[in-house]
């Protein structure tokens, strides 16, 4: 029984999530707090890929993915954080914008 728990928790720690949120913030904004929060000076995750509306950060255990997308009727920023290994942090994150 104790190895299908074991089990169990394996494949949950290995599934991606996604978080989704919309933003009063500028783009640069939000790409800011991820890096700070993501980054070298908070989860020491290094960044792999970035560009004006994203941001991916991974180490030797998971990854988080940050894309932007503008709404311009709502003249808001839509977040979305996809990721392993990383979800409540990325939750975190996601609810603090």
């Amino acid at each position: 029984m104790e190895s299908l728990g074991l089990a169990f928790v394996a494949i949950e720690r290995s599934a991606m999530v996604s978080v989704e949120t919309e933003s009063r913030l500028a783009g640069h904004a939000i790409l800011r707090k991820a890096f700070r929060y993501f980054g070298p000076q908070g989860l020491n995750l290094g960044v792999s890929e970035e560009s004006e509306r994203s941001l991916r950060f991974e180490d030797s255990t998971g990854f988080v993915s940050i894309t932007l997308e503008l709404q311009e009727k709502s003249r808001r920023t839509q977040v979305r954080a996809v990721g392993r290994e990383y979800g409540a942090q990325m939750r975190a994150f996601i609810s603090a914008l």
